[in-house]
């Protein structure tokens, strides 16, 4: 949250900032839908397999539990041709529980003046391919004994070299807002030390990927190769320097709508909408009640996806 330009409400009402917090929320449910699943889309009986090795393995060394598992995932696959059997069957649920959680906010947005969105079917198209996509770079990491690690950094921590900033813009509006801020306390108060800022995460739009494996037998040589396959992606804010500084100028999203009520603000309920969106998210991709409500709720929408994907994740905008 940027304290000093646009709060909470500009993650919504900004086109750049909407466009990488939408990203966001479609690839951690992707973090935690797909690839962190011992096989996406494998069968009750292939799924079984899989978990009981992986918790008889719980002690064992990380390579040797993932040769087993890319062992066995390689064995079943063979049988279906390298599909798993409930791939596509996942895909569309998935497609309709994310569909589903973003409608709050392309309903939101499809009020905005002079703003076309693309139709509903169009929508889940899109995200069909998306998820398709990640679903079988998923099955194929499941297929090799190379270790994933998925790194997702954290709101509010400081900027870093290694991070990408995936909306420039966004930054230089916050640190226009908090120079502008900096000017108005000096006036007031010359005799005030002037407070340090520095670029902080605001957004976390892709994590980081790493790919651990060891070293082939015949290099001769022990230890493990790592390889970076992406670097962390964020939009980022001029905030402040110091923790103490940064923290007493936070103020959380449900005290922020409270404090609009009592001023009898309406914000065009931006905030609003990025609450419920944002529970939403947490309830279905945590909780298993959330998980089934949405399955219920998948017979409300009937669209007709096209059998092969088309478009990449990073060309879905708003």
């Amino acid at each position: 949250m940027d304290a000093r330009a646009g709060k909470w409400e500009r993650l919504l009402r900004d086109s750049g900032e909407r466009t990488n917090l939408l990203q966001a929320i479609i690839f951690k449910a992707l973090d935690n839908r797909v690839f962190s699943r011992l096989l996406f889309g494998a069968g009750s009986k292939h799924d079984e397999t899989l978990h009981n090795s992986d918790v008889a393995l719980i002690n064992a060394e990380g390579f040797q539990r993932s040769e087993l598992r890319a062992h066995t995932n390689r064995a079943w696959l063979k049988m279906s041709r390298g599909e798993p059997d409930l791939f596509w069957r996942e895909v569309d649920k998935l497609t309709t529980e994310v569909y589903l959680l973003l409608l709050h906010v392309y309903e939101f947005t499809a009020s905005f003046d002079g703003y076309e969105p693309i139709s509903r079917t169009e929508l889940y198209q899109l995200l069909h391919d998306v998820i398709s996509y990640a679903g079988w770079l998923s099955v194929g990491l499941r297929m090799s004994s190379a270790i994933v690690s998925i790194n997702w950094l954290i709101p509010g921590e400081l900027h870093a070299l290694d991070q990408v900033s995936t909306c420039q813009p966004a930054y230089e509006a916050s640190k226009e807002a908090a120079q502008r801020q900096g000017m108005r306390l000096q006036e007031q108060r010359p005799e005030r030390k002037q407070i340090s800022s520095m670029a902080r995460v605001k957004i976390s739009v892709i994590p980081e990927i790493i790919r651990y494996r060891p070293y082939p037998k015949e290099a001769n040589v022990e230890g493990i190769d790592s390889y970076r396959m992406m670097e962390p992606h964020a939009v980022h804010y001029h905030g402040l320097q110091e923790e103490h500084d940064e923290n007493r100028a936070f103020i959380s999203l449900p005290d922020y709508i409270k404090k609009l009520r009592d001023r009898n603000c309406a914000p065009r309920n931006a905030a609003l909408v990025i609450m419920v969106t944002i529970l939403i998210c947490l309830w279905v991709l945590y909780t298993t009640s959330g998980q089934q409500t949405w399955q219920e709720a998948k017979g409300w929408v009937n669209p007709e996806p096209g059998p092969e994907p088309e478009k990449s994740w990073w060309s879905l905008t708003w």
